[in-house]
């Protein structure tokens, strides 16, 4: 089965039209996984969001995204997401500017009480992607986002130093993505006119 499977990725046209130079072993966590999104200036390290993702296995894929929600840093897993976080970005060495990390989050009770392990999955030093749909859910539910700290971070250091080192949710969001279980195009959408005169349609 290893074999097969190095040979479905080595060689092979990737997404980017390249030629794939090998494989990548990767080993299996199980648990939630969690985005954790940042800035840092000058070694102070301030958490703006963290986000509980919903991935499932759907048309012969794994790890499809369906969402995203926020989560509160009160949060007892997310309290152990914020520690471990900040021991990676010091880890790494990242002192200044965004951070966006990937986190799978098991948990196990021992002795009647619920014990959280964070494993890093990916941790790059750039803001948070999806082409920015996220910034609007942010800025409702936290109140500032990203892209804006790590501006301020380096423009206005005086509004970095305002903002608290933890987000706390002023309402709850979530970012959902329509996945399709059928092949075709769509001609129409039934009901899209009822969604937009809906109040809480952004």
């Amino acid at each position: 089965e290893v074999i097969q499977a190095f040979h479905a990725v080595h060689g092979q046209i990737n997404g980017l039209s390249q030629i794939n130079d090998g494989a990548l072993c990767q080993e299996y966590l199980d648990g939630t996984e969690f985005v954790v999104d940042g800035v840092s200036r000058d070694g102070v390290f301030k958490i703006v969001a963290v986000w509980e993702c919903d991935k499932r296995s759907v048309n012969g894929a794994n790890f499809v995204f369906f969402g995203m929600k926020l989560r509160d840093s009160a949060d007892a897993d997310v309290r152990v997401l914020i520690e471990y976080s900040k021991k990676v970005v010091t880890a790494l060495g990242i002192f200044q500017g965004p951070s966006h990390l990937e986190i799978k989050l098991t948990s196990n009770i021992v002795n009647g009480e619920v014990h959280y392990v964070p494993c890093l999955v990916e941790c790059v030093t750039r803001c948070h992607g999806g082409e920015g749909t996220w910034i609007p859910v942010v800025n409702e539910c936290i109140g500032y986002n990203q892209v804006e700290a790590t501006l301020n971070c380096f423009l206005r250091p005086d509004r970095f130093d305002t903002l608290p080192f933890e987000p706390t949710l002023l309402s709850h969001g979530l970012e959902a993505f329509l996945v399709s279980h059928h092949t075709g195009n769509v001609v129409e959408i039934p009901g899209l006119d009822i969604v937009r005169d809906l109040p809480s349609f952004r």
